[in-house]
């Protein structure tokens, strides 16, 4: 008996692909209708980033950042001249990412797994997870999709390459844009821009004079907006940009990265106990390395083939296996990987996660024993993704500032509503209220931050000529806090309570952040 793919089934496999990107959009919107959706302070800002585009300013990196690039915020400027106030439209760019995100795993799936039934696989378990990816694949917080996108294609370009085609400049040219716009998104792309790299590296081998400077011509065209920022501002690259970080040893992080994060990554932990399955992290870290190892072990001609720049033993996987690799080294070099909250340096390894499951599937003989493999692997994401969103919904955990105060952004609008009637124009907050205050008021007020390092702070020379601004808290410990601070300084205030949050007005004498100058006389 014959296990061959019918060509008519394998002619199907598009379509079903379609499917995987339509499940992605589906599952996305039911994420920002239940836990994702509260709009944070990050996000705000690319909202307002967004607007400014409109305006006439055009950022480069996030807020006031010299990383995170600001391309996503292009593609959501049109969308911010509709609707400029609405956290839906600024997600919508997040959500056709992910749907292009699910294309490209589909087609470079279609090539690891040497099926393109494995790359509807692949594009399936990318759409249904794990919790993190959909959760954070959905909130506008920077270039993560768009660093995605990029690293993808420069690997589809790299497997699809040969030294001898005669469009091998155009690709090269291709690969060298694709590289520099994904390091300009996200630093953490490298992950994926480095096995791909050298699979690029040693497919161009003996024609690397002619198609070097074809690819680093593209690589100055991805980077070109880093050059000019970092001409305009004198700041580093964005690899090394970046507030100091929290002192810690590459032991520290490494450790880090084995425990909380790696379970994180693979969706059976989070930060919000809720959403946690009660499945033991250590048990599916630990299965997680095992595979890994083995995997490894089946390919190592292969790796050791692409590390050394030979074409003999190679095959797409190990493009895959060696970025799972080289990712704890890479993390654990990086000063910034001491947050263990959230595997966001992680991210962008999701597209081969999935790859990667579908190609271990694939690489069983039969049809039918694929199936069942394909089958276990899917129903297995469902069940850790569908418990999680509806726990994180049901929990009622939302969004919260440094300090731990809730932070209720879906009330930002009835909190600018009752500014606008007490006639305040001025206000100060913490970052975590700032943002989406402002995001939410547009042109009807001006909430700068108290943090003047923040993404928002230049809005801080513009309140502080203001004659007696306002002050915007959390209620609960934040507006306790800024009540006994007004007391302790001999203020006197008007409180104002709207819903979960705290206006304190008509201060008298004016409240200022320490260091801020009085309005000019």
């Amino acid at each position: 008996m014959s296990w061959t793919i019918p060509r008519s089934a394998s002619r199907a496999a598009p379509f079903a692909a379609i499917g995987a990107v339509a499940l992605t959009v589906i599952v996305r919107a039911l994420a920002l209708a239940g836990p994702a959706r509260p709009l944070d302070a990050d996000e705000a800002v690319t909202g307002l980033m967004a607007r400014g585009i409109l305006d006439g300013t055009f950022p480069i990196f996030f807020g006031r950042q010299n990383y995170q690039g600001a391309l996503e915020q292009y593609l959501q400027a049109p969308l911010m001249a509709i609707a400029p106030g609405s956290a839906v439209a600024l997600r919508i760019v997040q959500v056709a990412l992910c749907a292009v995100i699910t294309w490209l795993v589909y087609l470079l799936g279609t090539r690891i797994c040497r099926s393109p039934w494995g790359g509807v696989l692949a594009a399936t378990l990318y759409a249904i997870g794990p919790y993190y990816s959909v959760i954070k694949g959905v909130r506008s917080h920077g270039g993560y999709d768009m660093a995605i996108v990029a690293g993808l294609t420069l690997a589809l370009l790299a497997l699809a390459f040969s030294a001898e085609h005669p469009r091998a400049r155009w690709y090269a040219l291709g690969m060298g844009v694709a590289a520099g716009v994904a390091i300009w998104e996200n630093p953490t792309a490298i992950y994926l821009l480095i096995p791909a790299g050298l699979w690029a590296i040693a497919s161009a081998k003996g024609h690397l004079r002619q198609l070097v400077p074809w690819a680093a011509g593209g690589l100055a065209v991805g980077l070109a907006p880093v050059f000019i920022d970092w001409a305009n501002r004198g700041v580093s690259l964005p690899i090394a940009g970046g507030p100091a970080p929290t002192p810690s040893s590459f032991i520290d992080r490494l450790s880090g990265l084995a425990s909380p994060v790696l379970s994180q990554f693979l969706g059976v932990k989070d930060a919000n106990p809720a959403v946690n399955p009660g499945i033991p992290s250590a048990l599916v870290a630990g299965s997680a390395v095992v595979a890994l190892g083995v995997a490894v072990w089946i390919r190592r001609r292969g790796i050791w083939s692409l590390v050394t720049l030979r074409r003999s033993d190679r095959m797409p996987i190990d493009i895959v296996l060696l970025t799972f690799l080289i990712t704890p080294l890479i993390y654990a070099a990086s000063s910034f990987t001491w947050f263990v909250q959230e595997p966001r340096y992680n991210f962008t390894l999701y597209p081969y996660l999935a790859i990667a499951l579908a190609a271990a599937a694939f690489a069983w003989r039969g049809v039918a024993v694929r199936a069942a493999v394909a089958v276990c692997l899917v129903s297995a994401s469902a069940l850790l993704l569908a418990p999680a969103l509806v726990r994180a919904h049901n929990s009622g955990a939302g969004l919260y500032s440094a300090d731990g105060s809730p932070v209720h952004s879906h009330e930002a609008p009835a909190v600018v509503s009752e500014m606008q009637r007490l006639g305040i124009r001025y206000a100060y907050a913490n970052y975590w209220v700032a943002a989406p205050l402002q995001f939410t008021a547009g042109p009807n007020a001006v909430v700068a931050p108290l943090d003047p390092g923040t993404a928002t702070g230049h809005t801080l020379a513009v309140v502080a000529r203001a004659a007696s601004p306002a002050i915007v808290a959390a209620a609960g410990p934040n507006a306790i806090a800024t009540e006994d601070a007004l007391r302790r300084g001999q203020h006197t205030f008007t409180r104002h309570p709207v819903g979960q949050f705290v206006i304190f007005s008509d201060i008298t004498p004016p409240w200022r952040p320490a260091g801020e100058l009085p309005p000019a006389q």
